[in-house]
């Protein structure tokens, strides 16, 4: 089975009704956000929590007779006269027609209503509403100077449930203004000096401008939480997942009787493995032949100590471990070029032309810069750099498009039979349209180009780019462009978004959809098993002693392991949980045995034993893992076959953390949808590191 973000809800509309009060803020000129029309009843009526819709509307909610409708009414309208405020009633079927209300906007209006005790405020891990949004935030997300011992910059988590009930965690980072920074077409917010917690700034505040701060990073900072760790319960409750755990947790524990929330299921699916034998990638040595036949060239565009060890560093790990002998010298036109330079915000905030722009016509080069690899400036190590050998595989790529054939990958052995054609396409920007001498298109109109690839049974590639600007010149080009139109504007109804096109015949077009949907692990069994698993917790070894010797009884086979792990635990009354998984060692067969012994005879569970595969099913970590797909008869209620598919981290790579959610994308066809031969196209190394990649690779090479 696996599990997604996107959930459905259970809303007791009678229990909502009896506890709370509703209303519809609507106001005629400027929209709400633009505003401190919702501070009114945040700040001055206390309201339970708010919820914009649609910019021009807002949902209010309060306590049931906690509020005078008529004087809420009169506050409103004294600052806006143009604002309306009538009374939303849950149990008129017509009312929610004509203020367009559904379960998603009930259900964030609700959960907007989680909150911290006062004066708690950002110091622990709280909720905040910050006039119509959820925010989730944790003291281990800001940023406080030493000296002044203020805060400068913090980053929380916005908790939002997106269109179609997709729930997600969206990083949000705010900072200090700073001395004589003008801010005043930016929302700004402050402290609150009674609760602590970060507002928007009211008309009212008389705040000095250094402790005002506004949305965006400290000094360009891009801060990420990871989407899930499970080495530890304290690295649990800082990932995405393990914040979403808790806030579910929190709904059910405070808003249960109002709303039931589950996470999305889809049954039926299949794993895609290649076997070694058939396996399509090349080998090291092969990437390193493809290499050779044009040679590598160092170009350090810098000169400086630090960039010349980064050269020095890549011509040592190409000598030693790809058996490559690489030149340093100014760009060639016919070798594979590694261009040392700086990053383009260095380019940018020094006011200097930036290399990343320069044309190479002719050439490939791929970059490196100083500033993110400056642990390239170390010696060589035991094993080959990831990020080299990232580098060397790009210019393969590039390498590719230039010779117009794969040679990174054995296209041969895919047997497809067929030509390929894959395409994607761009929407024309400022130069895009000058470049092509065309005229601006009309106000809510956009022009594309258009970039494919047509690739032979034998990997040959042809490589072509046109516009939808007039009249296509061809009825292939036509069928192109109308399918990515039609497709585009009926996905986005669905929050989905075309991201390419492939076909082996025009007439049956091949659309690849990015949903919304990402996949998620069984996120209440890891919390519950890192509870019970807590390291530090004190275990009665006498307790532990007894259970050693009724397993040495029932297993003989392991009797030297439990002397051995008897004889370390004689001599001290308790021992911390993580001591004893040392001793334990799961690794081991009789290891094992016993940490299930222990778990199932007296209930404490020592050593979580995430990737086997006897648990596979309970934390279900194969649903961020591996190439999973499954078809779907029925997909948005259209009764549309789609196939669906994500592709994430090999699970011989997973440790004990994923960087990013696996996101579900949808292949939808005109007639028969022949994708599942194209799944190999995924199964590859070279484009997403310790990962396969989301597309099929040929997208790259557009």
């Amino acid at each position: 089975m696996i599990l997604t973000n996107k959930f459905s809800a259970e809303c007791n509309l009678e229990r909502i009704d009896r506890d709370f009060d509703i209303f519809v803020v609507e106001k005629t000129s400027r929209g709400l956000d633009r505003t401190n029309i919702l501070d009114i009843p945040t700040q001055q009526f206390q309201a339970r929590a708010v919820q914009y819709v649609r910019g021009s509307k807002a949902y209010v909610l309060f306590d049931k007779d906690a509020v005078n409708a008529r004087t809420f009414r009169n506050a409103i309208g004294r600052e806006y006269p143009d604002a309306t405020v009538q009374p939303f009633h849950l149990l008129d079927k017509q009312g929610w027609k004509r203020f367009f209300f559904g379960t998603r906007p009930l259900v964030q209006l609700l959960v907007n209503s989680l909150r911290t005790p006062r004066m708690e405020g950002f110091s622990y891990n709280s909720y905040n509403n910050l006039t119509g949004k959820l925010f989730y935030g944790r003291p281990e997300w800001r940023y406080i100077d030493r000296t002044t011992k203020e805060v400068y910059s913090l980053y929380c988590l916005e908790v939002v449930f997106d269109k179609g009930m997709y729930l997600n965690l969206r990083v949000k980072t705010f900072r200090s203004v700073q001395r004589n920074e003008q801010v005043r077409d930016q929302q700004q917010y402050l402290f609150d000096p009674g609760s602590g917690f970060l507002r928007r700034k009211l008309k009212t505040d008389k705040t000095a401008p250094d402790k005002l701060f506004v949305e965006g990073g400290f000094d360009g900072r891009r801060n990420t939480v990871p989407y899930l760790d499970f080495s530890s319960s304290e690295k649990f409750s800082l990932c995405k997942l393990g914040v979403m755990e808790c806030f579910l947790q929190d709904v059910e524990r405070r808003l249960g009787q109002y709303v039931t929330l589950k996470p999305g299921e889809h049954f039926g699916e299949h794993c895609y493995r290649e076997r070694k034998e058939d396996k399509k990638c090349l080998s090291e040595t092969d990437y390193a032949n493809i290499l050779k036949e044009w040679g590598v060239n160092i170009v350090d565009e810098l000169h400086t100590p630090e960039s010349e060890a980064i050269a020095a560093r890549v011509a040592s790990e190409l000598e030693r471990f790809y058996g490559i002998d690489a030149k340093q010298g100014p760009l060639s036109g016919t070798m594979y070029n590694i261009r040392i330079i700086h990053t383009k915000e260095y380019y940018q905030s020094n006011d200097l032309p930036d290399p990343h722009q320069d044309c190479f016509r002719g050439m490939t080069v791929q970059h490196l810069t100083l500033e993110d690899h400056k642990d390239l400036q170390e010696k060589v190590g035991k094993k080959a750099s990831a990020v080299i050998r990232k580098v060397l595989l790009e210019l393969i790529l590039k390498g590719d498009v230039r010779v117009q054939q794969i040679r990174v990958y054995n296209w041969e052995k895919l047997s497809l039979g067929k030509d390929w054609t894959f395409v994607e396409r761009r929407k024309m920007e400022e130069d895009d349209l000058k470049k092509a001498g065309s005229p601006h298109p009309e106000d809510g109109e956009a022009w594309y180009q258009y970039f494919s690839v047509q690739i032979t049974p034998s990997g040959a590639m042809t490589f072509q780019r046109f516009y939808d600007l007039e009249a296509c010149e061809s009825e292939r080009e036509e069928r192109i462009c109308s399918v990515f139109d039609m497709y585009s504007d009926e996905q986005y109804k669905y929050g989905k978004t075309v991201e390419g096109l492939l076909f082996s015949d025009i007439q049956n077009i091949h659309v690849l959809i990015r949903t919304n949907e990402k996949t998620m692990p069984n996120t209440r069994e890891i919390w519950k098993t890192l509870k019970e698993t807590n390291p530090k917790e004190d275990l009665d070894s006498g307790r532990i002693l007894e259970a050693i010797s009724s397993f040495r009884d029932e297993y003989p086979q392991y009797a030297d392991y439990a002397n051995r792990l008897a004889s370390s635990l004689a001599s001290c009354a308790f021992i911390k949980k993580g001591d004893l998984k040392k001793l334990v060692n799961v690794k081991l067969n009789a290891g094992r045995e016993f940490n299930r012994y222990l778990h199932g005879r007296c209930g404490i569970w020592v050593a979580p034993e995430w990737k086997n595969a006897d648990f596979s099913e309970e934390f279900m970590l194969g649903n961020v893992t591996d190439i999973q797909y499954f078809e779907d008869a029925d997909t948005d209620g259209t009764g549309k076959l789609s196939f669906n598919y994500y592709a994430s981290l090999s699970k011989g790579s997973l440790k004990s953390s994923v960087p990013n959610a696996s996101v579900i994308r949808q292949v939808q066809a005109e007639n028969t949808i022949d994708f599942q031969n194209l799944l190999p196209l995924m199964f590859v190394d070279f484009v997403r590191s310790n990962g396969y990649t989301v597309k099929p690779f040929p997208f790259k090479y557009l």
